[in-house]
């Protein structure tokens, strides 16, 4: 948990300091609901912190820590009696690309990826569909992945999968009778920036906001006293 607390707290000296960018572009709360909701909240549990601070010029700023995971996102906020809704700036989301394919002569396969510098292969798996119809995954190595497949192992289609992002790559298909070297390319962009749609936090009772993500149901409170759920008329 150290990691975790260190990095969240860093990464809400951030989000309060943040200087609000394209405020008259976003769709502004009540008034009512603005005085009473903006402000900083948090949430920490086993493994994983979060932090979200609403501006009052109805702009967001968040941040969130799972394991080796970080992620931010900021854009803009609405709220009603029920929720508090999300709506990010526009984000290049990454990718993971086949940058090339070449038979080789004597049946191995090799499997390549350009990073960007300091970036690890290790987080990548090839994910390898064979020749008796099984699905095979491999954790890349520093240097890229070789296989030599037995009887029924060949690969007849391979992917390139970065669960810590849920992202893969589009499978390259192998053609029969040989070896293959395939290249892939990891395309960061935006990579760790969190892309919402009016995503809602459901407002819980003494000023919390429910939020889940990534399987796990997060309590966002604020140090406050917060806006009281309004019941339906």
């Amino acid at each position: 948990m150290g990691r975790l607390s260190s990095s969240l707290v860093v990464a809400l000296a951030c989000l309060a300091c943040a200087v609000p960018v394209g405020a008259a572009d976003a769709a502004p709360a009540s008034e009512r609901e603005q005085a009473c909701l903006a402000g900083a909240y948090e949430a920490s549990a086993m493994e994983i912190a979060a932090g979200l601070y609403l501006h009052a010029d109805g702009r967001y700023d968040f941040a969130l820590v799972y394991g080796a995971l970080d992620e931010q996102s900021a854009g803009s906020w609405t709220a009603d009696r029920d929720a508090v809704y999300l709506t990010s700036d526009a984000y290049v989301p990454p990718r993971i690309a086949v940058a090339g394919q070449r038979p080789v002569a004597g049946g191995g396969f090799t499997f390549l990826l350009d990073l960007p510098a300091g970036a690890s292969r290790q987080y990548f798996d090839v994910e390898v569909q064979q020749e008796d119809g099984q699905t095979a995954s491999h954790q890349m190595g520093e240097e890229g992945l070789a296989l030599s497949p037995g009887e029924g192992e060949r690969p007849v289609a391979v992917r390139l999968v970065f669960p810590l992002l849920d992202l893969a790559s589009p499978a390259a298909v192998i053609a029969p009778g040989s070896g293959a070297e395939v290249r892939f390319r990891f395309e960061p962009n935006d990579a760790g920036k969190v892309s919402f749609e009016r995503e809602a936090l459901p407002r819980v009772e003494g000023g919390g906001l429910r939020f889940e993500r990534h399987g796990r149901v997060l309590v966002l409170r604020t140090p406050r006293p917060g806006c009281k759920r309004q019941s339906a008329p």
